[in-house]
């Protein structure tokens, strides 16, 4: 469907902004609403008790004045009457001094905490605007980000996947996916799900007797996902034999100006572990291939993101080492 201006222009975002525009409308006059509420009973609250510290002031300065005066007349006059007198006025009088500071200092709190209240509440309702908004809203996207990690606790193990969209003027929005309507994703996951016949050139050959370090070429398809992260420009993998080893091979992808690069990190290894070359057309289809699983969760499944830190790593164009 075309969107057009009322000239008949052809619209360029081509989508129906008028209902972003009355989505935004009617968020954003509400959370102006709560907010300015909320800014305006936190600063009656704190005027209201600045008012009242005042008013102790005052009643303490008063205070002072008159039981000194008190103290004075009752010495002046030299009897026992009058010296119970002012006892007894003195007692009454810092009574009540004490229970109108306790009063004062009661009610302060008790607004305060009011105010507080109202406050979590009216953040709250504006944050699940904000959100309502963010749901149905169309913005421009600059930047797309899918990371998931393998999370094995005892015999389970699920993927936690999330996405993050980077849209205009520093707003960025962020989603936790679920695996329910993607079971294949509540499940660990191969390589050979993705892709078969997969060999690299990634691990070594150590010669005892010869002291030397050979690249080694094996086969990944039966080693399972545990954690990618992947983006426009950027794509991260790491492999994990069996999940119960320590060892993993991870993969980072860069897409830049001056093309692909990329980096092969053995994590078992002491030495760099150069990887198979292959041309940046097959990286580029392999690159792809990759993300159609992960775009495909984005409505659906989970994400966390993981650093890893291997003790091996070498990087090349990828005109080189198409497959790191």
């Amino acid at each position: 469907m075309r969107f057009l201006y009322g000239d008949s222009t052809p619209f360029s975002l081509g989508y129906n902004f008028l209902s972003t525009l009355e989505a935004f409308m009617t968020a954003s006059t509400r959370i102006v609403q709560l907010d300015h509420e909320s800014r305006m009973l936190t600063r009656q609250t704190e005027e209201i008790a600045q008012t009242r510290m005042k008013g102790l002031e005052a009643l303490d300065q008063f205070h002072t004045v008159v039981m000194r005066a008190v103290r004075d007349t009752a010495q002046k006059v030299q009897h026992a009457h009058a010296l119970e007198y002012a006892q007894q006025v003195a007692g009454f009088a810092s009574r009540h001094v004490e229970e109108h500071k306790r009063n004062a200092v009661a009610s302060n709190e008790r607004e305060a905490a009011h105010a507080r209240t109202e406050s979590e509440r009216s953040l709250t309702e504006q944050r699940a605007l904000l959100e309502g908004f963010l749901k149905v809203a169309r913005l421009p996207v600059l930047r797309t980000r899918v990371s998931g990690r393998l999370l094995v606790e005892g015999k389970d193990a699920r993927y936690q996947v999330s996405a993050v969209y980077e849209n205009p003027d520093a707003i960025e929005t962020a989603f936790t996916l679920t695996t329910h309507k993607a079971p294949s994703w509540s499940a660990p996951r191969k390589v050979s799900e993705f892709f078969q016949g997969l060999d690299l050139m990634v691990g070594v050959d150590k010669s005892w007797l010869r002291g030397t370090v050979t690249p080694k070429q094996i086969n990944v398809d039966e080693w399972i996902i545990t954690q990618f992260d992947l983006s426009e420009d950027a794509f991260e993998l790491t492999l994990r034999r069996k999940l119960t080893e320590k060892d993993a091979l991870s993969f980072r992808l860069r897409r830049s100006e001056g093309g692909l690069s990329g980096v092969v990190e053995n994590g078992g290894r002491r030495r760099p572990t150069p990887s198979t070359a292959r041309s940046p057309r097959k990286t580029s289809r392999r690159w792809s291939a990759s993300g159609r699983p992960s775009r495909s969760l984005r409505a659906r499944s989970p994400s966390t993101k993981s650093n890893s830190s291997p003790s091996a790593s070498t990087e090349r164009p990828c005109s080189k080492t198409g497959s790191s």
